[in-house]
C-alpha cells in the first residue's frame, strides 16, 4: 500500500474492555498522478481515494492486559451523501492472521500511543485487525442495497465485547473521486515541419457510478506549454500550437487537474511530435535528345570494279572524241 493515513486516535471513556484504539487507512495507490515532469513537486493527498483503489483499513485497539479478546472487529465505510453504510469486512478472533486480506492478531504487553507509535506497557494487550477491500463505483449497504460511491465518506469500526458491541467515532475527512483519462491523444500533421502550425487534440472521459467511460463535457485541460482549453459536449478537446522551429521530437502533454465539485480525479497523456527539415524536390527528369549521324553507303569490290569500268569506257570515248577532232 502506497499511501497512508494516520493519526486518527480515539480515546473510549469507562469501558473496562477497551481503553483507545488508532483507526489507519491505506489507499493502494498514489493520487499524485502527473507527468514525469512534474512529480518533484507533487504532493500527494491520501484523504481522496479513487475507484478502482485497493483499500486496507486496519485498527490498533488497546484493552486492559487483565479483559478478553473482543470477539470480532468490523468495519464499515458511510457514503455521506446518501447517508448508506457499507460493510467492509468483519476479523474474527478464531481467524487469525487468516490472509492479508483480512486478519485479527494481538500482542500482550503492548500498547499503540496517540502518536500511533507502539511502546511496550504490561498493564495492556494490544489488538490488531484489519481487512482489505475494492472500492466499486457501487457497492452494498448494510441492507443489501445498492450504493453509488462517491464524494465524501467516513469509516468506523465495530468492536464486539462480553459488554457488548461499541461502536467506534466516525473517522471523517476522505471523498472518493471518479477517475478520469485522456484518450485518442494525437498531434497531425505528425511529422511537421518547423514553425508549421500543428493541431493537438483528444478526449478526457470520466467512469460513471455505473462503470461505464463516458466523455466529461466542460472540465478544463492543460496543454503543457500551450494555455488551457475547454472540453466540449463530447469531452472532447483541440487546439493549435505552432512546431518548433528547431528539427527533433519534442514532448507534448496534456494534463486534467481534477474537479473537487464533481469529485473526478486527475489524469494526464503525453505524445511525441517529430519536427523535420522539408526535403529539396529534386528536378524532373528531362526526356534525353539523340542526334542520328549521316551514314554514308559503303561500295563493295564489285561495285568499285563496275564502278572502274565505266570510269574506263568515259574516259575512252572523251579520247576518241579529242583525237577525232584534230584530224
Amino acid at each position: 500500500m502506497s499511501g497512508l493515513v494516520l493519526g486518527f486516535y480515539v480515546q473510549v471513556e469507562d469501558n473496562p474492555y477497551i481503553l483507545g484504539y488508532v483507526l489507519s487507512v491505506f489507499d493502494g495507490s498514489s493520487t499524485c498522478n502527473v507527468p514525469p515532469i512534474y512529480s518533484m513537486w507533487c504532493i500527494t493527498n491520501n484523504l481522496k481515494l479513487t475507484i478502482g483503489e485497493t483499500i486496507k483499513v486496519y485498527a490498533a485497539i488497546n484493552i486492559p492486559s487483565n479483559a478478553p479478546l473482543p470477539s470480532a472487529v468490523g468495519f464499515y465505510m458511510k457514503v455521506e451523501n446518501t447517508g448508506q453504510v457499507v460493510p467492509l469486512g468483519t476479523a474474527t478472533k478464531e481467524m487469525g492472521y487468516y490472509s492479508p486480506v483480512i486478519g485479527y492478531t494481538y500482542s500482550p504487553g503492548y500498547q499503540v500511543n496517540p502518536d500511533t507509535t507502539v511502546t511496550t506497557n504490561p498493564l495492556t494487550t494490544l489488538v490488531g485487525a484489519y481487512t482489505t477491500f475494492k472500492l466499486e463505483p457501487t457497492m452494498n449497504d448494510i441492507n443489501g442495497n445498492p450504493v453509488h460511491v462517491y464524494g465524501p465518506v467516513s469509516f468506523y469500526i465495530a468492536i464486539t465485547t462480553p459488554g457488548g458491541t461499541y461502536i467506534g467515532k466516525q473517522i471523517a475527512g476522505f471523498a472518493v473521486y471518479f477517475p478520469t483519462r485522456i484518450v485518442n491523444f494525437m498531434a497531425s500533421p505528425n511529422p511537421a515541419r518547423p514553425g508549421q502550425s500543428v493541431t493537438i487534440s483528444g478526449q478526457l472521459q470520466r467512469l460513471t457510478p455505473d462503470n461505464q467511460w463516458v466523455g466529461a463535457p466542460d472540465q478544463v485541460v492543460s496543454i503543457f506549454g500551450d494555455g488551457k482549453v475547454v472540453t466540449d459536449s463530447n469531452g472532447n478537446f483541440s487546439v493549435t500550437v505552432q512546431a518548433p522551429w528547431g528539427t527533433g521530437t519534442y514532448v507534448y502533454y496534456a494534463i486534467f487537474d481534477e474537479n473537487d465539485s464533481e469529485w473526478l480525479m486527475k489524469s494526464w497523456a503525453g505524445l511525441n511530435l517529430t519536427v523535420v527539415q522539408p526535403t529539396t524536390p529534386k528536378p524532373a527528369p528531362q526526356p534525353s535528345t539523340t542526334t542520328t549521324p549521316t551514314i554514308k553507303p559503303k561500295l563493295s569490290a564489285g561495285d568499285l570494279a563496275i564502278l572502274g569500268s565505266g570510269i574506263a569506257v568515259i574516259g575512252g570515248i572523251v579520247a576518241y572524241g579529242v583525237s577525232k577532232r584534230k584530224k
